[in-house]
């Protein structure tokens, strides 16, 4: 699984890449209103969902595999105090997490207070239910917005009138559509992925395609230029951030959107074009990068006759053959970022600090087999730096879940991996 940091990173920078897209090719498109929210939408949901996806990519050699999926394979450490769990409390990441919710919980408490406010106008106003929705007749300011399938309405606006007919089907529209249930989404969202400043972007932007949506609706055909004056006459802003209201902020927009009758120029080949694109940031964000030898040459590597010893020692499995160099090596489920973040959950940093090891880098090599069903067994250690350091990492390796297994002509194989685990001591 992977680290929370290494997430949030990975979904900014995908939701980076296909939101540029929608802002250079597809935004203030006038017939790719109802293209663009579903687009927007499914963004979000991709950009959650590839950081847990794996792509696999194949080097000759280990030296040839970008410098920062190899610097996720090193954990390194400070100076820590004794306590395990003080240290925990006191380090950065503990304070950083602290403060990432606490943003998050106050995002949380203000959506709150909105959807608090909307249910204290329903106890003040009785809503009659009109043509499937619930008609909330008010003299609030911001009015008329709808929300779910309510519709707040504005006493001062005459509904039996041509322009407030055009107001009625415009909130209407939205009901009917279900925007809401994207704000409520987008919102929820925004409480817990704060960080990511493309989430607002696309709430903005699908904001503003729920009312180009609308406004086409509303006006027709053959009175488009007197739906405009109508927005131009009436320019105020709502208070409420969760509704959709008529009288929206983005004015200039939309009247550029009521009256542009132009056809976009390529439509089909801009609305493909997000599939290759996904597939591309899928590729770049869940690359996972593997060698053919099994050797890592930023390993301190054991000599030869004790490695070759503990290689014949650790055959005696039962196995059969046991490959030592396959076409895929074993890999641990996450890949590089997976295996960071197992690391940083399960070792005991303390270890060589505890047992006076001095300022220093370590980088400890274990060795073991991965069989066809992903397990692993004759584990060993290849290096022998003390302090307790083979004894950690032979612990974690005993209790690691399982591996994916070697793969050699397109078949699952038996083969030995080389794992190490990097320790560097730093004097305060």
């Amino acid at each position: 699984m992977k680290s929370p940091l290494i997430y949030l990173l990975q979904v900014v920078i995908s939701s980076g890449i296909l939101y540029g897209y929608y802002h250079l090719l597809l935004r203030n498109k006038t017939c790719f209103h109802q293209y663009n929210r579903f687009y927007l939408l499914a963004v979000t949901l991709v950009c959650l969902i590839i950081p847990f996806l794996t792509v696999t990519i194949h080097f000759s050699s280990r030296q040839d595999i970008p410098a920062i999926y190899q610097l996720l394979s090193t954990i390194r450490i400070g100076e820590t105090e004794k306590n395990n769990i003080a240290s925990r409390l006191l380090s950065w990441s503990g304070w950083a997490y602290l403060f990432y919710w606490s943003i998050a919980a106050f995002i949380l408490i203000r959506f709150s207070i909105s959807l608090l406010k909307l249910r204290r106008l329903l106890h003040r106003y009785h809503p009659e239910k009109t043509k499937n929705i619930l008609f909330v007749n008010t003299d609030e300011e911001g009015t008329p917005y709808s929300f779910l399938h309510w519709l707040f309405w504005n006493k001062k606006i005459p509904l039996n009138t041509g322009y407030g007919q055009k107001i009625f089907r415009h909130e209407l529209f939205h009901i009917q559509q279900k925007h809401s249930w994207d704000i409520l989404y987008l919102e929820l969202l925004i409480c817990f992925c704060w960080i990511n400043p493309f989430f607002y972007l696309i709430k903005k932007e699908i904001k503003a395609t729920h009312e180009f949506l609308a406004d086409q609706y509303a006006a027709g055909q053959d009175n488009r230029w007197e739906y405009a004056e109508l927005l131009i006459m009436q320019v105020f802003q709502t208070r409420q951030q969760i509704v959709n209201p008529f009288f929206h902020n983005q004015i200039k927009r939309r009247i550029t959107m009521i009256t542009n009758s132009s056809n976009t120029s390529y439509q089909y080949l801009r609305k493909t074009m997000a599939l290759p694109l996904v597939t591309a940031v899928i590729t770049l964000i869940s690359m996972n990068c593997t060698s053919k030898d099994v050797s890592n040459n930023r390993n301190a590597a054991a000599p030869e006759s004790t490695v070759e010893n503990k290689k014949q020692e650790s055959s005696q499995t039962g196995f059969g053959h046991v490959f030592e160099k396959v076409e895929v090596e074993p890999a641990f489920p996450g890949a590089f970022a997976g295996w960071s973040a197992y690391l940083q959950k399960n070792l005991n940093v303390n270890i060589p600090v505890d047992n006076g090891a001095p300022e220093g880098e370590y980088t400890v090599t274990v060795q073991f087999i991965v069989n066809t069903n992903g397990k692993i067994s004759d584990l060993i250690a290849l290096t022998d730096h003390g302090f307790g350091m083979e004894e950690e990492v032979l612990r974690i390796m005993a209790k690691s879940p399982d591996w994916e297994p070697a793969v050699q002509d397109g078949k699952k194989v038996n083969a030995y991996r080389r794992q190490p685990v990097t320790f560097v001591i730093q004097a305060e």
